[in-house]
């Protein structure tokens, strides 16, 4: 059995009010294209489909159109999609039962069902997916676990201290893990005595991990944690992880991977070399992992250093007459930098070099972090309101702690706004 692994889309992102979509478009006519050559029986998207809970029209056709394509050729036989943070929870499964009928399994959140008493328990069997071999019978097994949020771990209490708190959420996350794991061991179980290879996947920070240089991974923290121990999650055959943007293993297992965004969302990841991850399984061995590089579509540039080391090296990639979108950092020197922005729009104008953001990272540097943002000719729509928070909460007398509740508050009660007013009649 085959399975082809990627995630964190981030369909309809910006980088500094450039859009994305472009690339995305490309990236996933090239993934149609090694699908067509690879023959996966199976396509694992594992989160962060689109980049935000109201993703435009557009990032939606552009997901849709993807599936119907790879139905209509018949790609793969079936598409494993789960939730990630970025993700609406709701507007992935609103089709969830058309999608089922062409042989694609999408897993928002966590399902529930009434338990009585006002209660309600979560619905295992849901997270489960069977995925065919080509005579079609039962090949491999999926635990589909998506982005699990803090109230699909634990329920609060009056006075509790943070260390019940941090225990409640490592004993949730193991035991949802568990639940589901245990039901896919079940359906993986053959007559004669052997087992289907079972795949588990995630859209987590799992500690040991390596977050992109500049952290554009929007932070997952449930309750007090940052990351999660490989050591809570049940054994497993494969682990297809999303949430990470680079591409990697964890603990130097080659079996547990990121697949890592396809296109690089921040310049921070520009140097990286981006990929999808082939996995090959079968029952008794060991699975074995091949990566394709994705290729790149869009050049990008951080230009670090003094002023008059940047007008050279801007110089230089003006000359390549590249299509170049360009971040310039001034680390170095004194004085108003206002003249040299004046230099750097004259250098690049008229030609493809595009100066997305110029920032002045010089060390020393005062002022509240709202304010350097907009001495740096930041604008407004550049800012996501979960980052705008983040630089707000940067100027409070807080500590770490406080100001990592108060950003999981806000972004919950975001994501709540978002979603009301997406469903609205």
């Amino acid at each position: 059995m085959r399975i082809l692994h990627t995630s964190d889309w981030h369909l309809g992102a910006q980088l500094h009010d450039h859009s994305r979509l472009p690339e995305q478009e490309k990236f996933l006519e090239w993934l149609k294209a090694l699908m067509i050559k690879e023959r996966p029986d199976a396509l694992i998207i594992a989160g962060d489909i689109f980049d935000s809970c109201a993703p435009s029209n557009t990032a939606q056709n552009l997901y849709y159109d993807f599936l119907a394509a790879t139905f209509k050729e018949t790609l793969c036989r079936t598409v494993v999609v789960i939730g990630g943070n970025h993700d609406s929870p709701s507007l992935l499964d609103a089709p969830g039962n058309a999608l089922a009928h062409l042989h694609a399994r999408v897993v928002g959140a966590v399902a529930y069902a009434e338990a009585g008493n006002g209660e309600k328990a979560p619905i295992f069997e849901k997270e489960v997916v069977v995925i065919p071999g080509v005579d079609g019978k039962p090949g491999l097994v999926v635990a589909a676990v998506p982005y699990l949020r803090d109230a699909d771990l634990r329920t609060s209490e009056a006075l509790e201290t943070d260390s019940d708190r941090s225990e409640k959420l490592k004993r949730g996350f193991k035991e949802h893990y568990e639940a589901v794991a245990g039901l896919a061991r079940q359906k993986a179980q053959l007559p004669d005595g052997g087992k289907l290879p079972l795949i588990l996947t995630g859209h987590l920070f799992l500690a040991g991990a390596t977050l992109a240089g500049d952290q554009s991974e929007r932070a997952i923290q449930v309750g007090n944690l940052d990351s999660l121990e490989m050591a809570l999650l049940p054994s497993a055959d494969y682990y297809a992880l999303g949430h990470l943007h680079s591409p990697q293993n964890v603990g130097g297992s080659e079996t547990c991977r990121y697949s890592g965004a396809p296109i690089p969302m921040s310049f921070g990841e520009s140097r990286q070399t981006k990929s999808v991850a082939i996995v090959d399984l079968s029952s008794g061995s060991t699975a074995s992992i091949r990566l394709v590089e994705i290729p790149k579509t869009q050049r990008l540039e951080q230009l670090k250093g003094s002023p008059e080391v940047i007008a050279e090296k801007l110089k230089e990639l003006v000359a390549t007459r590249e299509n170049i979108w360009v971040d310039i950092q001034v680390t170095e020197g004194d004085g108003d930098l206002s003249p040299c922005w004046s230099q750097y729009m004259a250098i690049a104008g008229g030609t493809d070099v595009r100066l997305l953001r110029r920032q002045n990272a010089r060390p020393g540097k005062e002022g509240s972090a709202l304010a350097v943002a907009f001495m740096d000719d930041t604008r407004l729509e550049d800012i996501t309101p979960e980052k705008l928070f983040e630089m707000r909460l940067q100027d409070e007398a807080l500590t770490e702690q406080e100001k990592s509740e108060y950003s999981i508050m806000f972004g919950e009660i975001l994501r709540q706004f978002t979603e009301a007013d997406t469903n609205k009649e």
